[in-house]
């Protein structure tokens, strides 16, 4: 059962660091888009999101945490209803069948239910965490790590949902986001024991590639492989398809130099879309091209800022609910920020992760900002769930 407690609302406590980088990262997504030279306009589309991402914030930010908690179980309903759905009705883009298409040709939506499970798992699994935890206290329950089997249950179905789109990038998000609620919410070991299984399931792969390839081609899709070969081949060959992109990427990202390239717009590589999807997956090549390793670094810090005043919110509550849910968020954006900034300079696979505030998107940026709300929404609220 829930347990109801009063409420208030601490005026004084709004984050406006955080609510500031928020603005920061709009500026930086605008010019990062527009750099990429879009062709529909995406880069207006991004700025009429951002405004109703902010509106959609603020809102959020006065939702009582108790309601999180009480419809956590119908979000993560839904969420694995539209998982099923992308699965039966979409049609393939781009070989993955993740995203729903709503309205005429002309005026068409798109949304990635896998955004929202992402969400919806973190609130369910910080409902069950936080029980577990005061169950624990009780004395009802003893600790054990058998006793968690319901957060395994809970990330594995969307898991494998999302896998079989197939989306492995996203995939390995939500498992590295399993790791960091975990990490505040149980015993250490018990997070090393899921990490030891993490481990271990990937050299069962790598010893099922080296027997049976017919079976690992089952589970890991011959054109993903390719992307994790062709990252890790050198020389880079922009004559190779699945190295087109990064021997690209990291063209742009080198000529920025420390200042960024000082030269007339066109003769700008991405703005000559010389890097495909460089407005969603390789926005980051557009800023290393433009500004160089100061804009880039200074982008970089502001991640490190944004998930900094994350966790110092999350430091100031007492609630088990808002540290669960705020470790998965955390977790979540660090993973996002990670692989995408690594997979434009080739130190990670190419996977299609977008990077969070910046890439172009509506579902993923209003999904982020709302990720934004609720954790602003526990640093003005006095509440225990």
């Amino acid at each position: 059962m829930q347990e109801k407690k009063s409420f208030s609302i601490d005026w004084r406590s709004i984050d406006w660091w955080l609510i500031a980088i928020i603005i920061v990262m709009a500026v930086f997504s605008y010019i990062g888009i527009r750099g990429a030279s879009p062709l529909y306009g995406e880069d207006i589309k991004q700025l009429v999101w951002y405004g109703i991402g902010f509106v959609w914030m603020f809102i959020i930010m006065f939702i009582p945490a108790r309601l999180y908690y009480t419809w956590a179980p119908i979000v993560y309903g839904v969420s694995i209803v539209l998982l099923i759905a992308v699965l039966i009705f979409a049609k393939p883009i781009y070989g993955s069948k993740s995203w729903l298409v709503f309205g005429p040709a002309s005026l068409q939506l798109q949304f990635q239910p896998s955004e929202l499970a992402k969400l919806a798992t973190i609130f369910m699994v910080a409902r069950f965490l936080s029980d577990y935890r005061r169950r624990v206290e009780d004395g009802e329950i003893l600790e054990s790590f058998g006793s968690l089997w319901p957060v395994f249950v809970l990330f594995a179905v969307p898991m494998l949902l999302i896998v079989v789109e197939p989306d492995l990038g996203t995939t390995l998000g939500v498992a590295v986001t399993l790791l960091t609620m975990l990490t505040v919410s149980v015993r250490p070991r018990y997070t090393l024991t899921v990490a030891g299984i993490y481990v271990s399931g990937v050299l069962v792969l790598a010893l099922v590639y080296v027997f049976v390839p017919q079976l690992f081609f089952k589970i890991i899709k011959p054109y993903q492989w390719r992307r994790i070969t062709a990252f890790l081949d050198r020389p880079l060959d922009p004559g190779n398809p699945d190295q087109y992109q990064l021997y690209y990427s990291l063209q742009s990202i080198g000529s920025g130099e420390f200042w960024g390239r000082n030269v007339p717009e066109e003769e700008l590589l991405t703005f000559n879309r010389r890097v495909p999807f460089a407005q969603n997956d390789f926005i980051f090549s557009v800023i290393g091209e433009r500004f160089g390793f100061l804009g880039s670094a200074l982008l970089i810090m502001l991640y490190f800022f944004l998930l900094y005043r994350m966790i110092r919110i999350a430091m100031q509550t007492t609630s088990t609910f808002a540290h669960s849910v705020i470790a998965g968020i955390v977790g979540m954006f660090t993973y996002q920020i990670y692989e995408n900034i690594g997979m434009t300079i080739g130190i990670m696979p190419i996977t299609g992760i977008t990077l969070p505030f910046l890439s172009y998107g509506g579902s993923s940026l209003l999904i982020n900002l709302f990720a934004v709300g609720v954790v602003l929404g526990f640093s003005i609220r006095k509440e225990h769930v």
